[in-house]
Order: C-alpha cells, then structure tokens, then sequence
C-alpha cells in the first residue's frame, strides 16, 4: 500500500512540475501567418520599410534597412514575433544582401533565426 502511494504522489508531483515549467506562451499558427502576410504587405507597399516597388528589389532601400536597429523595423512592421526577409536564388540557395570582406549579411531581422543554418542579419 505504501509503494502505491509513494507511486501516486510521484505522478502528482511530475505533472504539477511539468505544467509549471511548461512555458505559458504558446505560438499560433494563425498569429504567425497574420504576422508573415503584415511583414508581406509592408515590404511590398508604400510603408517606410517597403522594398519591393513593381515587382522588384530595390536595393538601395534595402541596403538602408539593414543598416537600422531591428527593433524599429520590427516597431515599423507592426508585427509580435521574430521575422527573417531573406532571398533565395531558383535552386533555394541563399542570396547575400551585402556580402564584404569583413561580413555577409544573409537577411533582415533577427539574429535568433537561421536561414539554412545561416543566421539572419
């Protein structure tokens, strides 16, 4: 009787640490594919941070983007999340938005996402 007690309190106490530590944020699917069509929308309008203009990159002001503080961008993006904007050439492989002798910079936004298994900035 003692061993299933003990047994019993053990299970109790695993699932009550368990949803404890359990973070409490959960991403939505849908929050994400809100977020990804607001960042779409903004790039490719008339926003500030808008860098597609009839069909196209325009690199010059893609250039001036990357050299902002990802907070404002994302402040100007009206988004939650984190968001990468990156390119990719036919076959997926990834096109450098400036590449120097010192640095290449793969895409905008955070650092925390990598972009096979590049990071994003």
């Amino acid at each position: 009787m003692d061993i299933i007690f003990a047994v019993v309190i053990f299970i109790g106490a695993f699932f009550t640490f368990y949803f404890l530590a359990k973070p409490s944020a959960q991403v939505s699917v849908e929050g994400l594919q809100k977020d990804a069509q607001q960042v779409i929308s903004e790039v490719s309008g008339t926003s500030p941070v808008s860098v597609i203009i009839a069909g196209k990159v325009n690199e010059t002001r893609l250039l001036g983007l990357v050299q902002q503080d990802y907070a404002d961008i994302k402040r100007q993006l009206r988004i939650e999340g984190d968001f990468c904007i990156h390119f990719e050439d036919q076959s997926g492989n990834v096109i450098y938005i400036e590449k120097t002798e010192t640095e290449n910079v793969t895409g905008l936004g955070s650092p925390k996402i990598n972009i096979s298994d590049i990071p994003c900035s």
